[in-house]
This record gives structure tokens, sequence and C-alpha cells, in this order.
């Protein structure tokens, strides 16, 4: 069997670690490798974190603050293991993750780990979009159901191989759009060295959503600038790699994957609308930054305002009744 590092960079978010650790630890066969990476300076999450002691987890002192891509690429290249798996400081992994990943490794060099979406409470959110019916894809396959929509990807959650990401450099723009919680480029690179992406068969995971890892709503007056540079970036890593826009893009269109990242990012600004002022900021920001673009044509102007307000309107409603 192929030997797994189970990665963990982290702030020091240490309410949410100790739960982290404790679900990579048990685990219905163990991780060959277990390392928390600590890339906060003003504290030691050995002395403070209650496995510590625990012989079987590496805890490795970043000596100063890093940014975040940085920490994680740093936290991958201190891996032994050939194989690697970064699971977020505030996430759970269920007990059948690494049996998950031993299954996807067997065909594959590259795979997804399906995860369910929680809240901070570690309540169940929502079910994550995934192809039914599937478990191993093309790398063309693989980036057009993202494009769609219809696969969920996070910076945790995957298992790659070292040897690959080292050779491609790592993360490069991760979080680019502010928003954005998948290195959607580095992974559309790892599927095209691999050949194939492997989908674990079963939900192994759960992500968890809460107000301290999302954008400012200011973020909003430069997100359309950052989504438009990222697609064109894209474009020239893929060509870099003999894909060109026609094989990009097939079955799929370059305004309707623009009009789906800013329509699926913007609705996680809901989360921010707490009260009255910040939804009206929220909608006069949308109907300002988008509806002027001249880059974006009308119809999905009007798309994008539509689907983020309704979405908005919907969770302020929520919160409305959830405080009476």
């Amino acid at each position: 069997m192929k030997k797994v590092a189970a990665v963990l960079p982290t702030i020091g978010r240490i309410k949410y670690l100790d739960i982290a650790i404790e679900s990579i630890l048990n685990q219905s066969k163990k991780f060959d490798e277990v390392i928390v990476f600590d890339n906060s300076i003003e504290q030691n999450l050995k002395e403070l974190s209650i496995f510590g002691a625990n012989e079987s987890i590496k805890f490795i002192q970043s000596g100063k603050q890093l940014n975040a891509i940085n920490s994680w690429n740093t936290a991958v290249q201190s891996a032994v293991c050939d194989y690697v798996t970064i699971i977020g400081d505030d996430d759970i992994v269920d007990n059948n993750y690494r049996q998950e990943i031993d299954d996807i490794l067997k065909n594959n060099e590259f795979g997804i780990l399906k995860a369910r979406a929680i809240d901070k409470d570690g309540d169940l959110l929502h079910n994550l979009s995934y192809p039914t019916n599937t478990t191993q894809v093309d790398s063309k396959e693989f980036r057009q159901y993202r494009f769609a929509g219809k696969l969920s990807l996070f910076v945790p959650g995957v298992v790659f191989k070292k040897e690959h990401f080292l050779r491609l450099g790592g993360f490069l723009n991760s979080n680019l759009n502010g928003l954005a919680y998948s290195d959607d480029m580095l992974y559309y690179k790892l599927s095209h060295l691999a050949g194939s992406v492997g989908i674990s068969n079963n939900i192994c995971w759960s992500y968890r959503i809460h107000t301290e890892q999302i954008g400012s709503l200011k973020a909003i007056s430069n997100y359309i600038d950052k989504v438009y540079y990222y697609v064109e970036m894209l474009e020239n890593e893929m060509k870099s790699l003999s894909v060109n826009k026609k094989d990009l893009y097939e079955k799929f269109s370059r305004h309707k994957y623009i009009e789906r990242i800013l329509r699926s990012e913007l609705n996680k600004f809901s989360l921010y609308c707490i009260n009255k002022n910040m939804y009206l900021f929220l909608v006069q920001s949308l109907i300002k930054n988008i509806l002027f673009d001249k880059r974006l044509a009308f119809y999905f102007k009007l798309k994008i305002i539509y689907g983020v307000i309704k979405q908005t309107t919907r969770s302020f409603i929520k919160k409305v009744k959830n405080v009476k």
C-alpha cells in the first residue's frame, strides 16, 4: 500500500484544532505520518494541544508567520511520505477517510474525498455536489464537472503525489478571489499529470463553514478584476500543458464559467449579512460593481445580481427569524 501523510497547517485556531487532530488519529487505518504545521508566532500549539505529547504526531513550527500559501507549501514539503492529504485545522475527517484514500490510490495518483458542509458548531448545513455513480474521471471530465459546479473542491480533502505537487511549484493562487477555498489551477494541473482523478465512494469528512474564513464585504470592489485575472492565468497555465481554449472550455463557455464563479463565490457573502445595514451594503455593492462592468454581458449581469440577492435575502430572513 502507498504511504500517506496527513498534513494539518494551522494558525492556531485551538478551539477547532484538537477536534481536527482527534479525527485524524481516530482512523480505522492509521496514517503513515501526521504533521501539525504550526504557523502561529504568539503561541506554541504543541504546549496548548491535548495531543502535544502524542509521539505519533510531528509538531513543526514555522519560526515566523508565513502567508497561507507559503504555510501550506512548507507543510507539504515537510512530509516524508510519497502521498499527502491536507486537512483543515477547523475540519473533521471521518474514521474511513484513510481507507477511502487507499481505494482512490489503487488506480489513481490524485483524488478527491467527498465532504459535507457543517457550521461552526459542527451541525450539518448541507450536502455538497459530486458526480453520481462514478469514482474516476479523466482530467478533461474533471475540469468540466468543476466548471459546471458539479464537483465541490477545497484546499483540504484531496490526496496527491508529493513529487507532482513539488514539480508544479505547489500552491500559487489559492484564495486568489479573496473568497475561493480551492486552488483549482493547481488541481487541474495535478489531474493533467496524473492522467485521472479518483473520487471517494463515500462522504468521509466535514468542511466547516464559519465567518472567520470569509473575506470582507469591501472585497467586492476588486472581486471581478481578480476573477478575470484568474481566468486569464488559468488559460495560460493550461496552454503550457498543451491544453488549448477549445479543449479547456469544451461543453462550456468562458462567459458561463466566469458567471458561475461570480455567483457561487459571491453567495458566500450572505454569511456576513447579520443586520439590515450589511444587507443593504451588499445589495448596493453588487449593483455598483457588477451592473456597470462592461466586460460582462447584460444577461449574465442580471443573472449574477438576481441570484446573489435572492440567496442573500433568503439567508438574511432566516437569520432574522432565528434571532426572534
